[in-house]
């Protein structure tokens, strides 16, 4: 063991401190760089007391994987799973089946690099907060392409960092990022697992998987508990901050939203809600053919992508089984 990952331990209590059991759940899609990168990274960082395993689940039709997981430091104690439906909520709710009630689940993804030390982090957390909690940290990110000064204030949170002024501990006002969070497996699967409608795979054709769980959390009563030290960096490849990806993006946002909002709603409300949306569309129309300036036309764009998510959105909810209660 090297000094500094002594020097982590210690931090939460030496080898004798109490254990929150721990468990690492990793979706994927294919065999990414940045995936192996994780995983090698992964392989040298310090493992707390409770530490349980490493979780890394493959969904869609490829099943790449098995050799490389089984290839990694036996201390991670790495287990491979793969499902053939593609959705990423489908993933993680398979793993969860591989997991103790107790465990506290730590959640990456495949395009994150690790600042040393995020499991320890985590883990001092868990033991501050053993109950009615979750937690998450916050990031940086790793352009491919560093974007345009102009496009930056529309780029979504996991493409530009987050990294609040909070102390430890600290409640933070807004969901965790997808990419770096963790939850007790006892409140996620009292929840019913994540939903299939959110995230990559889903019918909605929104992201959101892990925004709409810990939303849930939240109206459960549970507590989101900031951990400064558990920080990692986002890939985000040039392809993810061009126009057309900005705009697909933010009508998607919209879509979640709705599904959100409109849950247990009205039918009237919804429909209501619908026609507020068709009207911002259609000041975002006028603010887009009206202004001369590239920056307020694209605005405009933002604005009507993001309504036009929205009211299909509602519209879908209408449509579904689940209709909005009267």
């Amino acid at each position: 063991m090297s000094p500094r990952h002594r020097e982590l331990i210690a931090r939460v209590g030496g080898d004798h401190a109490p254990a929150v059991p721990m468990r690492i759940l990793i979706p994927t899609v294919g065999s990414r760089p940045t995936l192996l990168g994780l995983l090698a990274a992964l392989e040298t960082e310090a493992l707390p007391p409770g530490y349980r395993g490493l979780v890394v689940i493959e969904n869609g039709r490829g099943s790449s994987l098995h050799d490389v997981i089984h290839r990694l430091d036996p201390r991670l104690r790495a287990q491979y799973l793969h499902i053939a439906e593609g959705n990423k909520s489908a993933a993680l709710n398979a793993a969860l089946a591989l997991c103790a009630s107790e465990e506290l689940l730590v959640f990456l993804d495949d395009d994150v690099r690790l600042r040393p030390g995020l499991l320890v982090a985590y883990h001092r957390a868990a033991l501050a907060h053993r109950a009615e909690s979750f937690f998450g940290g916050a990031w940086g990110v790793d352009y491919e392409a560093v974007p345009p000064d102009w496009l930056v204030p529309y780029l979504p949170p996991s493409a530009v960092g987050w990294n609040p002024a909070l102390r430890e501990g600290a409640t933070a006002r807004r969901c965790f990022i997808g990419f770096n969070w963790a939850a007790y497996c006892r409140d996620v699967v009292a929840l019913g697992g994540f939903d299939l409608a959110f995230g990559p795979g889903g019918h909605l054709a929104a992201g959101g998987q892990e925004t709409e769980m810990q939303r849930r959390l939240l109206r459960r009563g549970l507590r989101g508990h900031f951990v400064p030290d558990a920080w990692v960096w986002h890939w985000v490849p040039r392809s993810r901050c061009s126009e057309h990806w900005v705009m697909e993006r933010r009508r998607r946002q919209g879509v979640q939203d709705a599904h959100w909002r409109g849950q247990g709603r009205s039918v009237i409300w919804v429909v209501t809600a619908m026609l507020r949306a068709l009207a911002r569309y259609g000041a975002g129309w006028v603010r887009w053919v009206a202004s001369f300036s590239r920056e307020r036309r694209f605005a405009g764009r933002f604005r009507m992508h993001y309504q036009i998510g929205h009211a299909t959105g509602l519209l879908r909810l209408l449509a579904s089984p689940r209709r909005p209660e009267r």
